[in-house]
């Protein structure tokens, strides 16, 4: 009687799983419709970190949409500073996660058997090279020195990798990762850079030959200076559309990130990949290694 009904809570539990799969795969679906319909937007109206897509019930999935979406599960983290709260700056401790927590999260993401890789081997996923590991990717906009001084040292402990997304023209600037330190985080083996911009500027807001630059340069400055190549771009401020992703093609990227939040990606939309954005604590992560 109780083999019975263990059998029979195992399966409930499995039929649950497997709803709650096929509505996700629906809402993935819907989530890449609404996401064609603003990166088909003109210049002028974009995705932003202010303003990014939402999927509704009323978004219909295309045909073009049904037959290019091979979607993975592949969770991207958005981290930007980790580094003791400062109170006196609200901005920056909305964006801050304490060592102590990163940590933590970084405990529960071994724990939970995940196998964490770089951005280009994100790309690599999305463009194809399907595997059903556990995977996830963590990533750190920006460049800023905390990095260096709280991330790494947990990267090392943990043995975690992650892409940090460097501004070109902030390198060695206050604040900022210097061009020693970047080195020796990628000779570790545990880091990877990703382009973040020349100058962080908001890219929808320039013009053509601006944003271009700002792109290209950027990936062809950063792969001379660090003799590596540069995979990935994440829009500054989150600011894309068609033309600009167009621009990042073109420059030779394998994806770029965005900060619509998702989990499943596709080679559809592989130069706007959703990222989740883990806050101070470790409440993400756990839903994540559940969802698995």
């Amino acid at each position: 009687m109780i083999v019975f009904l263990i059998l029979g809570i195992y399966i409930k539990i499995k039929f649950e799983k497997t709803k709650n799969k096929e509505a996700e795969s629906l809402m993935f679906n819907q989530q890449i419709s609404a996401m064609l319909d603003i990166y088909n937007e003109p210049l002028n109206a974009s995705s932003t970190e202010e303003n990014p897509p939402t999927a509704t019930s009323e978004n219909k999935t295309s045909p073009e949409v049904e037959a290019r979406t091979n979607s993975v599960y592949l969770p991207i983290l958005l981290y930007h500073y980790v580094e003791p709260l400062k109170k006196d700056d609200a901005l920056r401790a909305s964006l801050t996660i304490s060592p102590e927590i990163f940590e933590q999260q970084l405990e529960l993401i071994n724990k939970s058997k995940f196998q964490t890789i770089t951005m280009s081997q994100v790309a690599s996923r999305v463009n194809g090279d399907f595997t059903k590991e556990k995977n996830i990717a963590l990533t750190f906009d920006d460049g800023y020195r905390d990095f260096y001084e709280y991330v790494f040292p947990l990267l090392k402990k943990y043995q975690i990798k992650a892409t940090v997304y460097v501004i070109y023209n902030a390198i060695n600037a206050p604040d900022y990762l210097t061009e020693d330190m970047i080195k020796e985080m990628m000779n570790s083996g545990l880091v990877e850079i990703g382009s973040h911009a020349l100058d962080h500027k908001m890219l929808t807001s320039l013009n053509k030959n601006e944003a271009k630059r700002q792109v290209t340069l950027s990936k062809t400055l950063l792969e001379k200076r660090f003799k590596a190549p540069v995979a990935t771009i994440a829009y500054p401020y989150g600011s894309f559309n068609k033309a600009i992703a167009e621009y990042v093609e073109k420059a030779g990227y394998q994806a770029a990130v965005s900060v619509i939040a998702g989990e499943q990606q596709s080679e559809i939309n592989r130069f706007f990949l959703a990222r989740l954005r883990p806050v101070n604590n470790t409440n993400l992560i756990k839903k994540l290694a559940d969802s698995f």
